[in-house]
């Protein structure tokens, strides 16, 4: 079989990939793949055993690590009572220097932007012209019909890629994204729920300039 030029990410870090064992190499690696241009992923970490080939002790053990030594960062969610899948976020250490930044700010093949309106978003990993690509596109261009004249602070930007990043996740087969599994779907009652339990979530007030 000829090779022939596939989808490809960026692995940042890799000075500090050098001086942990291989099962976290490897995890970091998936969690780079699932990461939206912001640097942001909240894979399961069944998904990630399952794809890294580990247990989910495994796992465990090397996001630890992954955090410990400052390359992710880790929030835990929980939906009243109910965990969900924790949100991770690559974090970018500059070879010698000891700063540090997550990835919506300047890791490349990750994320290089922070912007400031929804319509400037980019939120699609660099899969130029496969089927996840097309159809993460068409989800976001329904989000932003749904959201045209309405005006975001920076908190409610990273809540909405954060809902982008959910909601286009494939599953398993890579034939289909997470809102395609729904059996209804209405874009403006949705993200309309997520912002308002983000802020239930968070316990803080409720965003203004945002009524969905």
């Amino acid at each position: 079989m000829k090779y022939q030029k596939g989808s490809f990410i960026t692995i940042p870090n890799i000075e500090k990939l050098k001086e942990i064992d291989s099962y976290c190499q490897a995890l970091f690696m998936w969690m780079c793949y699932h990461a939206n241009q912001d640097g942001v992923c909240f894979p399961s970490r069944q998904r990630l055993a399952e794809e890294a080939g580990m247990s989910i002790a495994s796992v465990k053990r090397a996001i630890k690590k992954l955090v410990d030594i400052g390359i992710i960062k880790k929030t835990e969610r929980k939906k009243g009572k109910e965990n969900m899948t924790n949100l991770y976020e690559i974090i970018i250490v500059e070879v010698g220097s000891d700063r540090t930044h997550v990835g919506s700010e300047r890791a490349e093949g990750v994320g290089s932007e922070r912007p400031s309106e929804l319509n400037t978003l980019s939120l699609t990993k660099s899969t130029e012209g496969d089927t996840l690509t097309k159809k993460t596109e068409k989800f976001v261009e329904e989000l932003k019909e749904s959201m045209q004249g309405l005006t975001l602070n920076q908190n409610q930007i990273e809540e909405i890629k954060k809902f982008v990043s959910y909601w286009t996740e494939p599953n398993k087969s890579k034939t289909k994204v997470r809102w395609e599994l729904e059996k209804t779907w209405d874009m403006k009652r949705r993200v309309g729920t997520w912002m308002r339990n983000s802020v239930k979530f968070n316990k803080s007030n409720e965003p203004k300039g945002i009524r969905i």
